[in-house]
Order: C-alpha cells, then structure tokens, then sequence
C-alpha cells in the first residue's frame, strides 16, 4: 500500500550524516536537491569549522577547513538546523569557531550543540512549522579534549565517556545536565529531535555506551535520535516507539585520505537521507532513501546521489541496514524507492 509524503498539516524533516565541505565547489549538493526541496526541514551535521582564519588546534592530528564559501553551499541546499556538536568544529581554535556561528547566523541557519558558553550550547532551538513546534539538541561524546564549553568558553556541549567510569562509562552529571535540557526543550516543544556525535570511527558495531545513552535520550523525552561521527552505517533501532539512526555516515566529505586502507573504506560512500514525518504533533512515520556518494577528484568523496531500487547500491544499503537493524528490533520494508522503518 502506497503511503502519501504530503498530506495537510503534515511536517517532513529530512536529516542526513556528516557535511564536511571542504574547498569542494557550490553545486557538490545539485543532484540531492530535489529531494531535499521535498522536505519542510533539513538536518544535518556540519563537521568542523567553516572559516578562512585560524590555526590548526596543537596536538591535533586530523584537522578540518571549509572555506567560508562553503556555507553559501549549506544554504543552497536549504539546510535549516545543524549540530555543531562534533569532533572537528574546534580544529582551527576559537575564532574560527567563532566564524562558523556567524556565518550559521548570517545565512538564516540555525545550530545547536555548541556555543559561546555552556549555556548556549545546551539551549534548544525550537523551529515552528504548520503549528507544530520541534526542538532540536545537540551533544558530542566524541570529542578533542579541552574543546568542550564552560561557562566562560566557547566549545561544544560534551558527555563524557571513560572506561574508568561504571558501566556504562557514561559521566552522570553530563547525563543528567542532558536529561534535564531534553525535559525542559519538551516542556516548550511538540517534538524533540536530539542528535549524538559518539561510536567508534568506521565501525558498524555499536558501543555499549551509544545505546545506553541514546535510550536514557528515549526516556528523557526525545522523539528520536539521529547519530553521527562513525563515517559509516550503523543500524536503526525502535525503542518504545521511538526511532534511533545510529550513523547516517557522510554525507559529503572532501578529505579521506585517512580512511584509504580501514577495513570498512568501499562502505564510505553508503548513505541516506532519513525523512520523519509529524502529524498531530508526533513523528507517525520515518523511512530513508539510500545515498551513494560519488568519488571526484582523487580522494574526494563529493556528489551525494540518490539510487533507486534498480541500482545494485540500493539493495547494498538495504541489506546492510536490515542486517545491523534487524537485532535492534527495527524490521525494514521496501515500497518503491523508500525503506520504511517506522508507522504508526
């Protein structure tokens, strides 16, 4: 049975995984637009800084740029909301920081999982569309020491993660300082949507910490939570009712020289575009669209490009979602050019 995109009243939120532009030229996103125009809402994780000033982060190993061009790109495709909230937005140190929220400001786009303080970082933005209103929060537990906000420096909003701590190795203070944040975002909003930078870099399997900490997100309040950092797929889990994508993977990523001999590297081009759809204020369905990133210029992963279920991509990303998704009590079904996860 054919489910409708659109129907009165409803919202669509697409989200996809890791944006890292790099120097890569205005239409790298041409040939994904018409699908993301389908949507009332885009999400996404925008990886590192975007900024023509700074100075790589010392003790830094792989360090991030995009030139201040790039967020004309951003725009283009009609990214509404980013988390910042990520392993590489400090790579260049504060002030090119600093520029990257600017340019967020400037060009009508909104982010969350960083800030100017602690404070900022943690604060919910809250988007209304067709009188619902969603709140969107953003945390990296995967992140370069010392780039985390206090109350008087700029950085991302943490939870830390240690194996000296008890099982799950999650810091109970930034759990609970989460807990607390996605409690007083549902206070003020219909919908939360709340997005984790965790997992283990070119890994499908999961921590033991991301399912911890993405079900304490679950029972805090969050509709669903959208997971970035691995590069690669992970599974999606329903967990009461609620929907968990625990890797999209990039979605574009100009520099992989660093990923050319991991075990995982052919699955770098794999991913998605994931659509929520709101009616009645709550998400009634969430489905994804296979991705497959096209490779220009040598080791630049650019060209996102949507493939349709005559394409052997497709059944690729079908079967390996099914797979990882499948223990997580997510069972994926395939209508036409769609993989349904979730109805109500």
């Amino acid at each position: 049975m054919s489910r409708p995109q659109k129907l009165e009243g409803q919202v669509s939120l697409a989200a996809v995984g890791d944006l890292f532009l790099g120097a890569l030229p205005e239409n790298t996103l041409y040939k994904v637009l018409p699908v993301l125009g389908e949507h009332d809402l885009r999400f996404c994780c925008l990886e590192g800084p975007v900024s023509d000033r700074g100075t790589d982060l010392p003790g830094k190993s792989s360090v991030h740029r995009s030139a201040a061009a790039t967020m004309a790109t951003v725009k283009k495709a009609g990214f509404d909301i980013v988390t910042v909230a990520n392993n590489h937005v400090m790579d260049l140190q504060k002030d090119a920081f600093l520029d990257t929220l600017e340019l967020l400001d400037q060009h009508g786009i909104e982010h969350v999982g960083a800030g100017v303080d602690i404070h900022a970082a943690r604060k919910p933005v809250i988007i209304e569309k067709k009188g619902c209103r969603i709140a969107f929060l953003g945390y990296a537990s995967f992140y370069h020491p010392g780039t985390q906000a206090t109350e008087s420096r700029p950085g991302i909003a943490q939870i830390r993660v240690n194996p000296l701590y008890p099982a799950p190795h999650i810091e109970d203070a930034d759990l609970e300082d989460m807990k607390s944040n996605i409690k007083e975002a549902k206070a003020q909003a219909d919908v939360v949507v709340v997005a984790h930078h965790w997992g283990i870099s070119q890994s499908h399997t999961l921590t033991h910490y991301q399912r911890q900490l993405a079900h304490e997100t679950i029972d805090a309040g969050a509709d669903i939570v959208l997971g970035g950092h691995p590069h690669i797929l992970q599974g999606i889990e329903l967990y009461q009712g609620k929907v968990i994508c625990y890797s999209f993977g990039n979605f574009v990523f100009e520099w992989v020289s660093s990923f050319a001999n991991a075990p995982f590297s052919h699955t770098l081009r794999e991913t998605m575009i994931l659509t929520c759809l709101i009616r009645d204020k709550e998400i009634k369905g969430v489905f994804f669209r296979p991705v497959v990133i096209n490779s220009v210029g040598g080791n630049k992963l650019a060209e996102p490009e949507v493939v349709g279920p005559d394409q052997p991509e497709f059944a690729s990303i079908f079967s390996t979602m099914s797979r990882l998704s499948a223990p997580l009590n997510a069972k994926l079904n395939i209508e036409g050019d769609k993989i349904w996860v979730f109805e109500a």
